[in-house]
């Protein structure tokens, strides 16, 4: 149960709030979004995807970490499958570290969407590059803890 960060494989860059975020989360790589984790001083528990975007230089404990592989040829994104086994290990909330950005403009829109089918089911998400962030909005009222002068967009 809990918090999952799944590391995805747009842009991220670390800061002190993105560190307080992803503290005590489970955490699993979404493909290429493995390529984060040693920068973030993480290990996925599980790393699943068609690996098709595997860094070369990719550390040893970190190319142990247990996978679950898919065809190139899927209905979903590396994305998609790695909040798929999230929820199926009781995740009640996401962090989509790098959810923006990237080669992938398609996979960022298709995440911003599903971030919003998701927070309709109950699930809290919170998209980030650690630079950005984006919260799904619902009906209703929203609290927000940025600091004073953030410029905010709704």
């Amino acid at each position: 149960m809990g918090t999952f960060t799944i590391l995805l494989g747009g842009d991220l860059v670390r800061t002190p709030r993105l560190d307080s975020q992803l503290a005590g989360a489970r955490v699993i790589a979404a493909d290429g979004g493995i390529s984060h984790a040693r920068m973030l001083g993480l290990t996925p528990e599980l790393w699943v995807g068609d690996f098709d975007s595997v860094p070369a230089d990719l550390p040893h404990d970190l190319a142990a970490v247990p996978r679950q592989v898919f065809p190139a040829e899927k209905d979903k994104t590396d994305g998609e499958l790695a909040i798929a086994a999230a929820l199926e290990r009781g995740a009640t909330g996401l962090v989509l570290a790098g959810a923006f950005g990237g080669k992938r403009a398609d996979h960022a829109f298709l995440h911003l969407a599903l971030a919003v089918r998701l927070a309709e089911a109950g699930i809290s998400v919170l998209l980030t590059s650690g630079a950005q962030e984006g919260i799904p909005l619902l009906p209703g009222k929203a609290g927000f803890d940025y600091a004073d002068g953030t410029l905010v967009s709704v």
